[in-house]
């Protein structure tokens, strides 16, 4: 049975696996010298031999230094981004740089997704709602962000927001709306997604995540490479999913946005409601698929709209008729 050899790496790496490491099944000692014995027992007295040994070492050495180094330098990024939560996080991408990504990822959605005209209704009316909002909660000076709004001619009950500001919403949300205060509720919360930069601080989150599965494979030898923000590919951008804590803040955020702009809460409310009715018996919209649960919601909104000592208008039809507006019509109605 070929020997085990015990290598005395240094202490950093014993700390971080636990155990001293142990050479694999098949290396023997006269493949790799112990590093706690003299080399020149293992290889005799032969001149050639020896200098070959030293050689060997010193390759062996220089490894050992550059894993370490290697490993050193990926913890200091780990410690640097989790110790200290209020400075800026070296994993999330910048402000700039989350512009660029969004602009180059709305550009792909609109080749892919059927996006209606800007002369249509409804997007005027989104884009009317979204400057009003905008304009009640203007961003701070020098703020990077690149806003657009734009319809897709689909059945998807969905909106989304991309990093750095383009806005989509699918017309099969739209079509479940009564308001615009409707309306507004699901823009104030995408928007509060672009301005927090939700986008960013999970993919920054998920980095990390790769940072400690690149740990594990160094110390097993295998090998991993870190992406830079220009390999980010776009459907990293379009399915990375927002937590918990980040959704319950555009509900927040979103809610404040909508009182300033002079829209009512109420139909925040209202969508949350309509959303849960769109899921019951089947699959939750995409809208829903990462959000808290929505009768929890409903009952957050409701309990601070209650509190609220804001006197709210009353709720603004939309100027289009959409197919939950024909539901509520009575039948005659229907039939002129």
């Amino acid at each position: 049975m070929v020997p085990r050899v015990r290598l005395r790496f240094p202490s950093v790496l014993t700390r971080i696996i636990g155990r001293p490491f142990i050479a694999p099944q098949g290396l023997s000692r006269a493949a790799i010298p112990s590093f706690s014995t003299g080399w020149v027992s293992h290889v005799g007295r032969c001149p050639a031999k020896v200098r070959a040994a030293q050689k060997c070492k010193q390759i062996l050495w220089g490894l050992v230094r550059i894993t370490v180094a290697t490993m050193n330098s990926l913890l200091a990024l780990f410690a640097l981004s989790t110790m200290n939560p209020s400075a800026d996080d070296i994993f999330r991408p910048s402000k700039s740089e989350q512009v660029t990504l969004g602009k180059r990822v709305a550009v792909e959605v609109r080749k892919e997704e059927k996006v209606l005209p800007a002369t249509d209704e409804r997007v005027r009316t989104l884009r009317r709602v979204a400057q009003k909002l905008l304009e009640a909660n203007p961003d701070p000076p020098n703020t990077p962000w690149e806003y657009s709004f734009d319809g897709i001619d689909s059945k998807q009950v969905n909106a989304f927001a991309l990093p750095g500001g383009p806005v989509f919403f699918y017309l099969g949300l739209i079509d479940l709306m009564l308001t615009e205060d409707q309306l507004a509720a699901v823009l104030a919360h995408e928007l509060t997604h672009v301005r927090k930069e939700h986008w960013a601080k999970a993919y920054a989150d998920s980095q990390k995540r790769s940072l400690a599965l690149t740990l594990v494979l160094i110390l097993t030898r295998a090998n991993r490479t870190i992406s830079g923000i220009a390999d980010i590919a776009n459907d990293v951008v379009l399915t990375l999913p927002f937590s918990r804590k980040h959704e319950t803040e555009a509900d927040d955020v979103g809610y404040e946005m909508m009182v300033a702009a002079g829209y009512n809460p109420q139909g925040m409310a209202d969508v949350f409601k309509i959303l849960r009715d769109a899921s019951s018996g089947g699959k939750p919209p995409e809208f829903l698929s990462t959000h808290p649960d929505d009768k929890n919601r409903i009952k957050r909104v409701e309990e601070r709209i209650a509190k609220d000592t804001t006197q709210f208008p009353p709720q603004r039809p939309l100027p289009f008729e959409t197919s939950a507006m024909k539901k509520q019509q009575p039948p005659e109605k229907k039939a002129a």
